[in-house]
């Protein structure tokens, strides 16, 4: 653009003094004699800068300078005043609003040159941010909607002071706002995280910086959030704001759904491989018991013919010590039997609610052990077989019993668990307060003889979670056990809840 200059002066000799200087110096020159036609011409013409009087009729200086500034904020005002207005033009300059000032009359004309040079420089300047603000800000409104428009909670923070910058729709249907005006001033740890009182300790800002301060590679991670409790895969990267400042990108996409399947897919694995090393131990296992009962057989019978031909009191007493003692090798036997062949479940319609308190009333010494039962109610009818259930739970209470020594407290529920397009479940919670059991030895436990007691303070033949694992497996459910040392142990009976015709389909 041309050099252009307004000058705006109610004394017409200075107005064309001036008009005639600018014009030698190659400028294109517009003069006014007050502020009102001032105004017109600049709303026709474009300037860069303005050599104006204060001092005028109608409207003084300052009262043009705002007028000029709303209609182009980046035009440069040179005062030229008397004596009598210095005080208004310091006034003007303390506004920001003024580029210079000068006395009059203006006695060095290469001063005056040299301002507005000056002045013109300054306009490019404030006019190229102006622009590239706009532009900034019209290139951003596409990226919003770009944001708006997935499926993915996105924010923008300051890396400092971690002060929310920008939030996507995504973000405030998330966490509940609904309007971002909602979030203005606040910080991301204390809206997006839990009962935080500063920086999160996982903040990713230091990793997205390189040592020259420069933006560096994207950061990704996974979290579970604590305010809502799902998991997110998160992208972090440091990027350059529209006001030039480095600030920090976040994109979380819910994951939740694929960490419940992982969960679910490793909670089959294991159960699949429990199953196979289980069918190959009860595959031994039952070869074992069946020779073992053919011994014992063998032995009892020729205990009962010592018992028939001897009439001796002390060798008869030796004698039923040795029965007794088979008869208890003979339960052992039985429950090998049990735990490699089971039988199949004869299930009937069950009073789950009754059957456990029944359990719980022969099993728990009221004296030693404090209890808690409560249980939801269970719609429809529950089908299972009843003495191989109460054999399960009493092996599983047994060994909550001997893990607190006798002493200490039970809790127990019944939960009915409903899924959709699944099959609904019934679970029984038993907790107690026992020594609980290591990570290292929590795989372990359902294997048999399996224990963690010294041989000679075992209270039990070891079989009973085995048992009661076999038992479950075969009603359809599964059995998952959580325990911490010191603190105790909760294990999770889960059984289906099949209706009497489904359940005819399954047998």
């Amino acid at each position: 653009m041309e050099k252009r200059l307004l000058i705006i002066d109610d004394e017409p000799r200075l107005t064309l003094s001036f008009k005639v200087l600018f014009e030698n110096r190659g400028f294109w020159v517009q003069t006014a004699s007050n502020g009102y036609d001032a105004i017109e011409f600049f709303k026709k013409y474009p300037f860069k800068v303005v050599l104006s009087d204060i001092q005028m009729d109608g409207m003084d200086g300052i009262e043009l300078m705002h007028a000029l500034k709303q209609i182009d904020p980046c035009v440069q005002i040179i005062f030229l005043t008397g004596y009598a207005s210095i005080e208004n033009a310091a006034n003007a300059l303390k506004q920001n609003n003024v580029f210079e000032y000068l006395e009059k009359p203006v006695k060095n004309m290469n001063h005056l040159y040299k301002i507005i040079e000056q002045a013109e420089k300054r306009y490019d300047i404030e006019h190229s941010l102006i622009t590239q603000k706009e532009k900034n800000k019209n290139e951003f409104a596409i990226f919003k909607d770009i944001f708006d428009s997935m499926e993915a909670i996105v924010y923008v923070s300051d890396m400092q002071t971690h002060e929310l910058l920008y939030t996507n729709k995504k973000f405030l249907e998330t966490l509940g706002y609904d309007d971002p005006l909602d979030l203005e001033g606040l910080k991301c740890w204390q809206v997006i995280q839990k009962g935080q009182t500063a920086p999160c300790p996982f903040c990713t800002n230091k990793r997205l910086i390189q040592p020259d301060g420069n933006p560096g590679e994207p950061f990704e991670w996974e979290f579970r959030n604590t305010l809502n409790h799902r998991w997110y895969s998160i992208v972090d990267k440091a990027i350059e704001w529209n006001d030039k400042r480095i600030v920090r990108l976040e994109t979380a996409f819910d994951i939740t759904e694929k960490k419940e399947h992982e969960k679910i897919f490793r909670e089959f694995e294991k159960a699949i491989e429990t199953s196979k090393k289980f069918e190959s131990i009860g595959t031994l296992a039952g070869g074992v018991a069946h020779d073992f009962n053919n011994t014992l057989s063998t032995i009892m019978g020729n205990i009962n013919l010592a018992q028939l031909s001897c009439s001796e009191n002390e060798t008869q007493e030796y004698l039923r010590i040795a029965e007794k003692g088979i008869i208890q090798a003979k339960g052992i036997s039985s429950k090998l039997i049990m735990f490699a062949k089971g039988g199949r479940p004869l299930k009937e319609k069950t009073d789950i609610e009754k059957l456990i308190l029944q359990i719980l009333e022969k099993n728990l010494d009221p004296e030693k052990i404090t209890h808690s039962f409560e249980s939801d109610s269970i719609p429809g009818s529950f089908y299972a077989d009843q003495d191989q259930l109460k054999t399960a739970i009493e092996n599983i209470l047994q060994n909550s019993v001997e893990s607190m020594d006798d002493c200490g407290r039970i809790d127990i529920a019944i939960r009915y668990l409903e899924q959709l397009q699944r099959t609904p479940r019934v679970s029984i919670i038993i907790s107690d307060s026992g020594c609980g059991i290591s990570r290292e030895h929590l795989d372990m436990i359902f294997n048999p003889y399996f224990t963690t007691k010294p041989l000679g303070s075992r209270k039990s033949t070891g079989l009973g979670l085995s048992i009661a694992w076999s038992i479950v497996a075969r009603h359809g459910g599964n059995i998952d056990i959580e325990s911490t040392v010191k603190k105790g142990t909760t294990a999770h009976i889960f059984l289906p809840i099949f209706s009497k015709k489904m359940e005819s389909r399954t047998q």
